[in-house]
């Protein structure tokens, strides 16, 4: 299975792992517009293999990988926290819980 990177870019944020367990992490998002990091505490989606036909009618699989969760998860599976105390609260929650 193919894990979340350790560091990305997603739009103008670079997000930084801090910490993790099977199921959470801990990203610190930093931006050069930011004053300080904020931090984001996500229950990590995962996707098995799978194989699409594109309109040309070619096959293409997709190796099973670890996701970050999409806008619609935040506040389901995904917050922002300002503190890295805070991060670490709910992350505490949420990789102890079963799925």
């Amino acid at each position: 299975m193919k894990p979340l990177p350790e560091s990305f870019t997603l739009g103008e944020f670079t997000l930084t792992l801090v910490a993790r367990s099977s199921t959470a992490a801990i990203y610190k998002q930093s931006a050069p517009f930011l004053k300080s990091p904020r931090f984001e505490v996500i229950q990590i989606k995962f996707s098995k293999e799978h194989t699409r036909t594109l309109p040309d009618g070619r096959h293409v699989t997709y190796e099973a990988s670890e996701r970050y969760p999409s806008n619609d998860d935040w506040g389901k599976i995904a917050w922002s926290y300002s503190t890295i105390q805070d991060a670490q609260e709910r992350f505490s929650l949420v990789s102890q819980e079963t799925f």
